[in-house]
């Protein structure tokens, strides 16, 4: 079950959450681990890059999407996939945006949790600690890293409002 229940509205889509990852999950993180350990991004420069879409990814999030309905979002569901899930290393300072038309669920391929926080309307979250057994979700937000570096997966859904009768 997610750690809380967000409040969606189309006046502000911004939230974020944490999931927990079952034993199949936690298998699938540490393969893609794995492949990624072996793939270097061609960037130097400091930003986002991309591992491309190893194949553990794919795996990964084909078992969490048979697993959105536990996330408890108020008024809004997750949709249809609409961007492949992709292995990505965020350097400290920069950031992962998803618009509020879309909800990204994350993994983190990593043994060590992760600090992140995220930036709201050009407001920032308070720092926050990611930790490797579960997945996160958010939306209308930058996923900022505090860290050197952090590795994760990441899939784009449609953030579907529910529409009052």
């Amino acid at each position: 079950m997610a750690n809380c229940t967000p409040e969606v509205n189309k006046a502000d889509p911004s939230l974020f959450g944490f999931h927990p990852l079952d034993e199949k999950l936690m298998d699938l993180r540490s393969e893609a681990i794995s492949e990624i350990v072996i793939v270097q991004p061609p960037e130097k420069e400091p930003g986002i890059h991309t591992y491309g879409f190893p194949k553990a990814c794919t795996k990964m999030h084909e078992v969490l999407e048979t697993q959105t309905s536990q996330i408890k979002l108020t008024n809004a569901c997750i949709g249809r996939r609409v961007r492949e899930p992709e292995a990505f290393r965020l350097l400290k300072g920069h950031d992962a945006r998803i618009t509020g038309d879309f909800i990204a669920l994350a993994v983190l391929l990593s043994n060590s949790r992760a600090n992140i926080r995220f930036r709201f309307d050009g407001m920032h979250s308070s720092y926050t600690k990611w930790q490797p057994e579960q997945a996160l979700y958010f939306s209308g937000a930058a996923l900022i890293s505090e860290d050197r570096q952090i590795n994760f997966c990441l899939a784009v859904y449609e953030l579907e409002l529910n529409r009052k009768l």
